[in-house]
């Protein structure tokens, strides 16, 4: 009786760490799409990570607005975007991915991405000179906003974060 306890705490010790890596390791595939992008497009004006449990359930993404002058340069920064996380093929995409930054029914001009990475539900959403205010700024004024949010979530075993 004893072994099949002490069986059972470690198979859950197991499943908790190997849950926690998931995350560890969707973080560390959203700072490489962030890093490509600062590689491909320069730095953003503005950025922020956020890793955040509860409800058993986390979250890791990361937020990053651009300056650019129109909806051309947007989209020409979504795509830039769009190819680095077509270049990490542990993000699979869970339907077909958007052709560009379109103006939705909302009146928001977005795009939004939809993948899987192991067991969490994934997105990247872009949006082009966002009506509400976002966290995040562009330094010039002269700029409209390309805000991106590249993200994971999914059911967690504990706490992490």
């Amino acid at each position: 009786m004893f072994v099949l306890i002490f069986g059972f705490f470690i198979y859950q010790f197991l499943l908790n760490q190997a849950n926690k890596k998931s995350f560890d390791q969707a973080r560390i595939t959203i700072d490489s799409i962030y890093n490509s992008a600062v590689s491909n497009l320069g730095k953003p004006d503005a950025s922020k990570n956020i890793n955040s449990c509860g409800n058993n359930q986390c979250t890791v993404y990361t937020s990053f607005v651009y300056g650019v002058k129109d909806e051309d340069q947007a989209n020409q920064y979504f795509s830039k975007i769009q190819d680095s996380i077509k270049s990490h093929p542990e993000f699979k995409n869970k339907k077909t991915l958007s052709m560009g930054i379109n103006s939705s029914l909302n009146g928001f001009n977005t795009a939004q991405d939809l993948y899987s990475y192991k067991k969490l539900t994934c997105t990247a959403k872009y949006t082009y000179d966002p009506p509400q205010v976002t966290l995040l700024k562009v330094k010039s004024t002269l700029s409209k906003p390309l805000y991106v949010e590249v993200g994971c979530s999914g059911i967690a075993k504990s706490a992490y974060y």
